[in-house]
């Protein structure tokens, strides 16, 4: 079964019959694979979103060894000039926690500067009323922001390498110690949703 899915720190492959918008919303915990279903914003107990277990693993989260991030997105489907707000979803492998006492995590989009405006990258930083750390997922947010007509911003791309922390933690929910892998890597996550064209 091991070609099925992944449960070691070497092969975090969540079940490979899941359609993307699954995987995203997949996770591991103590119990083993699990699926989140309801709405994105939903959390379990709010009467519409539950969680069930896909594939019963005893201390999956364990296994898996430190969270990584698995998929990475925009939350908007476009962008124009007159957009003031730009949201990026991180998915990672299992539950984390975020501390900010010391500071707020953050996360730069490149931006290719194709109206020749100089607007630069974007730096967005934690949300924390966005964000679902008990799923794994994070959502960053940049607002207000100024976008020109004709740039490209992109997602994962030579602008930044990983999240950074800023004097914040991003640690294993399981044990609370473990920091996770705040780098991009081999991200599932489909060309359309790496990159937007301002309009």
């Amino acid at each position: 079964m091991s070609g099925l899915w992944g449960a070691s720190s070497t092969n975090r492959q969540k079940p490979v019959w899941l359609t993307p918008e699954q995987a995203e919303r997949c996770f591991a915990t103590q119990s083993g694979w699990v699926l989140r279903h309801g709405p994105v914003e939903g959390v379990p107990g709010d009467g519409n979103t539950y969680d069930e277990i896909l594939v019963a693993i005893g201390g999956l989260d364990t296994l898996l060894g430190a969270p990584s991030i698995t998929h990475a997105k925009f939350k908007q489907k476009s962008l124009t000039s007159s957009s003031t707000k730009v949201d990026v979803i991180l998915d990672f492998s299992e539950p984390v926690i975020v501390t900010t006492t010391g500071g707020t995590p953050s996360l730069v989009i490149a931006n290719d500067d194709g109206s020749t405006t100089a607007v630069g990258n974007y730096t967005l930083v934690y949300n924390a009323a966005s964000s679902q750390p008990e799923s794994g997922r994070l959502v960053f947010t940049l607002d207000p922001a100024v976008f020109a007509t004709g740039d490209t911003i992109t997602l994962a791309g030579p602008a930044q390498a990983a999240i950074v922390l800023n004097g914040g933690t991003i640690v294993d929910k399981n044990n609370g110690v473990t920091a996770a892998i705040l780098t991009f890597a081999a991200l599932n996550t489909p060309d359309d949703a790496k990159t937007l064209l301002v309009g």
